[in-house]
Order: C-alpha cells, then sequence, then structure tokens
C-alpha cells in the first residue's frame, strides 16, 4: 500500500472518531434538529471534500484548494456546532495536506489562518 494511501485511511479515521462523541449525541436525540442537522451536512461535506481530494486522479491545483478550503469550513462549522471542541482535529488533517498545495510559508500562512478561525469559533 502506497503511503498516501496510509495517509488518507488516517484523515478518513480522523474524521469519524472525532466525530463519534456528536454523531452519538444526535443519536440519542440530545442535539436539537436546528443545530444536528446543520452539523450533519457539514460531516457529509468533509467527508465528501477529503475523499474527492484524496481519491480523484485528475484535478487541477485550483479544484484541490477548493476542497481543501470546503474542508476547513466544514472543520469549523461542526466544532461551532458541536457541544465538544473533538471536531477541531479535522483542522490537522486540513493542514496536513496543505504542503501538496503551497511552500512552506503558504502552508504556514494557511494553517495560521484556520487556526485563528477556530479561535474565534471556540473564543
Amino acid at each position: 500500500m502506497r503511503p498516501e494511501s496510509w495517509l488518507t485511511i488516517a484523515g478518513l479515521g480522523t474524521w469519524i472518531v472525532s466525530s463519534l462523541v456528536t454523531l452519538a449525541e444526535i443519536a440519542r436525540g440530545e442535539m436539537a434538529w436546528a443545530q444536528a442537522g446543520p452539523w450533519l451536512l457539514a460531516f457529509a461535506a468533509f467527508g465528501a471534500a477529503f475523499s474527492l481530494i484524496g481519491l480523484a486522479r485528475r484535478k487541477t491545483r485550483a479544484v484541490s484548494l477548493v476542497l481543501l478550503a470546503a474542508q476547513g469550513a466544514a472543520a469549523l462549522t461542526m466544532v461551532a456546532l458541536a457541544r465538544d471542541t473533538l471536531c477541531a482535529a479535522l483542522l490537522v488533517v486540513v493542514a496536513s495536506q496543505t504542503p501538496s498545495y503551497f511552500r512552506t510559508a503558504g502552508a504556514a500562512a494557511w494553517t495560521a489562518v484556520q487556526t485563528a478561525l477556530l479561535a474565534i469559533v471556540i473564543g
């Protein structure tokens, strides 16, 4: 198995494991639908964007950046709507992909911006 495949498996695992608490709350009816519905949409959006960026063989850099931004936005939405901040681990998954699309300074800037946005969301 290629290293990229293992990283994709790790990212998908992080997506699922970091969401288990909130998924269980939704299943038990402990989260109002007005909050659970958007959270589930963000959950699905992250999974779709992550899968597409990892599985699509031919994609432009622009498409990849849109998928990366979609992952970040979905992760921040999940954190904003959940009672816990476990989904913030998804931002690590996003940050780990940035070196594929940016030089070091660009990857660091992307990570800094999403970290600042996380601080605002949980602040």
